[in-house]
């Protein structure tokens, strides 16, 4: 509900999970909110609503979260995104795009218009944390801009070349290395 409208909206993307007593960032591209925590999130709405900016103004800028009769939070507009088609950041859940394949692990972005957020499950973290890699097809540059701070939030290695004009992102997570000692019996692990 924003001032006298209601629309039904999806929850797009959790950017930032916030410790509601120390406004410290607790996760980025979270899955969920916890009780008493706030965060930075993007809703899709089914319907075009008015809305502005909370500075730009305060009356078109707070909305109440309505789940069956119950409020369940509320918060302030920070920016507005106009649409699927619009030149505004689009999300893209990664782990709905992955293929695998004899090769590895894929996922093409080359057809996706325009800049994109990148938003990924504990299920796709998982993955990279059993030694996986995934190569992922870019279009643009402001695609790899979102794949570096993707990777710098979730503390991911990612590695850029391009192969046959193609320009290809891999994610892994870097393990560190173990190193072998030595002693009277032989190599210690």
């Amino acid at each position: 509900k924003l001032a006298t409208s209601e629309v039904v909206a999806e929850l797009a993307a959790i950017g930032e999970r916030i410790d509601s007593s120390t406004l410290e960032v607790v996760a980025r591209n979270a899955d969920r909110v916890e009780t008493l925590e706030a965060a930075n999130v993007t809703f899709r709405l089914a319907q075009p609503i008015g809305a502005e900016p909370f500075g730009a103004n305060p009356r078109l800028g707070r909305f109440v979260i309505d789940a069956g009769g119950f409020v369940a939070g509320g918060g302030i507009v920070r920016a507005i995104r106009a649409g699927e088609h619009a030149t505004g950041t689009r999300v893209v859940r990664l782990d709905s795009r992955l293929t695998t394949e004899p090769d590895g692990n894929f996922i093409d972005l080359s057809g996706e218009p325009g800049r994109v957020e990148f938003d990924l499950s504990p299920g796709f973290l998982d993955r990279l944390a059993w030694g996986n890699r995934v190569v992922l097809r870019l279009r643009t540059a402001d695609q790899l801009e979102g794949l570096a701070r993707l990777a710098f939030g979730h503390g991911l290695a990612l590695e850029f070349h391009r192969d046959e004009g193609k320009s290809l992102a891999t994610l892994y997570q870097r393990f560190p290395e173990s190193a072998i000692v030595y002693d009277d019996s032989g190599p210690v692990i």
